[in-house]
């Protein structure tokens, strides 16, 4: 047991100790807002699965399974020197280990049945991550659960442990609802009820917004896990080996898509202008005069996304066709765009201000630019959080949906705007502010799915 003593803070700066991941949970957000800890909880969620698959492997469920009974250490590197614990922490930066099996059952080999299992108190654990079939009472509870059916439990209380994980300021599931409740809830029991009654309407907890972004990029394999796992019919959740693929997807762009790094984008204009005054400044003499950088830069990008995002998708489909897989042609298009677009329009618009795509349209068909005229639409408006797990598979599905054949789209999300689209069977994503693109290799779910992990990390 020694190994799985503590995990320490003191690598990082901080006299200060904790020994379960509820605690971890906790006390990283209050003192870090997890900056640094981020893939720790990733490799915390692969360990407590490993855990869970041995028990169940030996016929034991563990019936109580939540976030104070799963022990933390990081012993293996604590006290080393610190290009070592860099390292370490790398490779693994905690080890997690289920403990508590106070409530734990196990099966008869002869009979598999559970053990001592005529006994009616199948409603033990903890309520709020009890799974609904266990704590509601409406006739439908178990009066006498197999070995299997806690085993599905346990399912549930792993999704909601995940569910802490990526909500790492939330004690617990339905925490949110219970601090906002008008029912003064202190007690256990009224807990329970509480629970219950938000179970049997089959409302999920909802998250704290603190951590959409997180959620939506780095945890996102853990928020996809804690949604597969709570499903209210037991037989639809995910198994442990439906969580250990997840855990273990690699959605990394290197490995799916090309990426070219543009020679231009918004600001290299004005980025130039700058270098060239500076230069000038530095070899002038004191009756030198220097314009305003303002009146030099005729092609500043500056507020044009929805401009060049308009343009690009023009071009590309009525220049490009399905040769898409030509991509320095296609990046060099780009780079033409964004360097002599701004050119011929910023007389024609307020460059200090955000303009929507159908505003860029007005103006660049008034100005004779495009070579089609094109009806916009709303696809996916986000009612809801843009960053919500509903809203990110809403896009992803729509995306793969979409990209069965050719398309060309633009996506908005203040202050970005972002070429999406799919041409020659290769899905691609253009953004003009950063000078990026990337042309997935295929238009597969798993391409569809990293470009979509690239967007949400860049807005």
């Amino acid at each position: 047991m020694l190994e799985y003593l503590c995990f320490s803070f003191i690598p990082f700066g901080e006299n200060a100790r904790v020994s379960s991941l509820a605690d971890l949970l906790l006390h990283a957000d209050a003192e870090y807002n997890f900056e640094g800890f981020e893939d720790l909880v990733v490799f915390a969620g692969k360990d407590i699965v490993r855990g869970l698959q041995y028990l169940h492997a030996n016929g034991v469920a563990h019936r109580d399974l939540k976030p104070a009974n799963i022990l933390v250490s990081n012993q293996h590197y604590s006290l080393l020197s610190e290009d070592q614990i860099a390292a370490h922490f790398k490779l693994r930066p905690v080890v997690c280990k289920l403990t508590d099996f106070g409530e734990s059952r196990s099966t008869n080999v002869q009979t598999n049945t559970v053990l001592a299992s005529k006994t009616r108190r199948v409603d033990r654990g903890t309520a709020v991550f009890m799974s609904p079939e266990i704590l509601v009472k409406d006739g439908i509870k178990f009066n006498q659960a197999s070995l299997h059916d806690l085993m599905l439990s346990d399912i549930w209380s792993l999704g909601m442990t995940f569910f802490t994980m990526v909500n790492p300021n939330l004690k617990c599931p339905y925490l949110v609802e219970i601090r906002s409740s008008q029912e003064n809830i202190k007690t256990q029991e009224e807990v329970q009820k509480f629970v219950g009654n938000r179970l049997r309407k089959k409302e999920h907890p909802v998250s704290d917004s603190k951590y959409n972004v997180r959620r939506a990029t780095v945890w996102s394999c853990l928020e996809e896990v804690y949604i597969g796992c709570t499903s209210f019919d037991p037989n639809m959740r995910f198994s442990l080996r439906d969580v250990e693929e997840v855990l273990n997807g690699t959605y990394d762009v290197a490995n799916t898509c090309d990426v070219v790094k543009l020679k231009v984008t918004q600001s290299t204009a004005i980025e130039q202008m700058d270098r060239q005054v500076a230069n000038e400044l530095s070899m002038a003499n004191d009756n030198i005069q220097i314009q305003s950088p303002a009146l030099l830069v005729t092609n500043d990008g500056s507020n044009a996304c929805a401009f060049l995002s308009v343009k690009i998708a023009d071009r590309i489909i009525h220049e490009l066709g399905p040769h898409i897989s030509d991509i320095a042609s296609l990046a060099e298009m780009v780079e033409e765009v964004i360097w002599c677009l701004p050119e011929r329009i910023n007389a024609k618009r307020d460059m200090s201000k955000f303009y929507d795509v159908s505003e860029a349209y007005s103006i660049l068909w008034k100005e004779t630019v495009l070579n089609s005229q094109y009806d916009f639409f709303e696809e996916l408006p986000f009612a809801d959080c843009i960053y919500s797990f509903d809203s990110r598979t809403r896009l992803q599905e729509t995306l793969c949906i979409l990209g069965q054949a050719d398309f060309t789209a633009i996506f908005s999300s203040v202050p970005y705007i972002l070429v999406i689209g799919c041409t020659g069977g290769r899905a691609f994503m253009i953004d003009t502010h950063t000078g990026s693109l990337i042309v997935g290799r295929d238009n597969s779910h798993s391409t569809w799915k990293t470009l979509c992990l690239s967007l949400w990390e860049r807005l």
